[in-house]
């Protein structure tokens, strides 16, 4: 079951749990199966999640390779053009785990970030929890990544007639 489909639009969706997620422009979020309302897949984009608890219910987000898990919490996760996952947390702990064989990754707190590529995983700390997911506000903010994520980024965003050359987009931005 399709829960956003891609738009031009932030918008906010309300959960079958009773959870919400805001989608950035240009996301995709699917339910993983209509028995289970706290399983999910973004295909693409970002989404800010404001996680219900449910008595020890698990509450996941698959993200290209990576997987998310929380019980209850406020988390921003990121699946950039490139193929980069990025998840940081506004409030509560999630775990990020890995690949098939579900490697874990990181455990996170509030104020904390990891991003997944090509196999590696760094974690940081974010100036404030808040941040965690800027993009609400409209603000866009970018450490070591290639900047044709962020051109898709823009374009996702409206700002049409943007386009990068091959060669450049694999240049690393911090911005």
């Amino acid at each position: 079951a399709s829960v956003g489909s891609v738009s031009a639009d932030m918008r906010q969706v309300a959960l079958k749990d009773g959870s919400t997620v805001v989608l950035a422009p240009g996301s995709r979020l699917a339910q993983v199966s209509r028995w289970n309302a706290r399983r999910y897949v973004l295909d693409r984009g970002e989404a800010f999640f404001s996680v219900r608890k449910a008595d020890g219910r698990r509450f996941q987000v698959e993200v290209g390779q990576a997987e998310i898990e929380v019980l209850g919490t406020r988390f921003d996760a990121r699946r950039s053009a490139s193929g980069q996952i990025r998840v940081a947390v506004e409030e509560g702990r999630v775990a990020v785990y890995e690949g098939k064989a579900r490697r874990q990754v990181a455990r996170l707190g509030a104020g904390d970030y990891v991003v997944v590529e090509r196999g590696r995983a760094e974690t940081g700390r974010l100036a404030a929890p808040g941040e965690a997911a800027a993009w609400r506000a409209g603000r866009l903010a970018y450490a070591d990544a290639p900047l044709g994520d962020v051109i898709a980024d823009l374009a996702a965003r409206g700002h049409g007639g943007l386009a990068v050359s091959p060669r450049a987009a694999a240049l690393r931005v911090t911005a």
